[in-house]
């Protein structure tokens, strides 16, 4: 399991939509990149639970499976009160060796 912290908010006290997207992206990619395989998103689904609270999010994300194809993702993201503000499930292709 990846954790992540992350001071979004801090400088600009709101939560842009395009910035919240590229932070649970970022945690998809982060996996793709340590397995040693490309791979390409056959899936991806965000949602949006509520608004942020406060001024830290914290991201975990699981790798639920990876085969020798198929891999899957979760990541939860959290704001500073430990509510659940945004879920993220990917899966993807993992191509032949680079």
């Amino acid at each position: 399991m990846a954790r992540v912290v992350h001071g979004q908010g801090r400088t600009a006290r709101r939560a842009l939509p395009r910035a919240r997207v590229e932070y649970d992206l970022s945690r998809y990619r982060f996996f793709h990149k340590h397995r040693g395989r490309a791979a390409v998103a056959i899936h991806c689904s965000i949602s949006y639970l509520k608004a942020v609270q406060g001024d830290l999010l914290l991201a975990e994300a699981e790798e639920v499976s990876c085969g020798p194809k198929i891999a899957a993702y979760t990541i939860r993201i959290t704001d500073d009160s430990g509510e659940m503000i945004s879920l993220f499930e990917g899966m993807a292709y993992r191509k032949g060796e680079r």
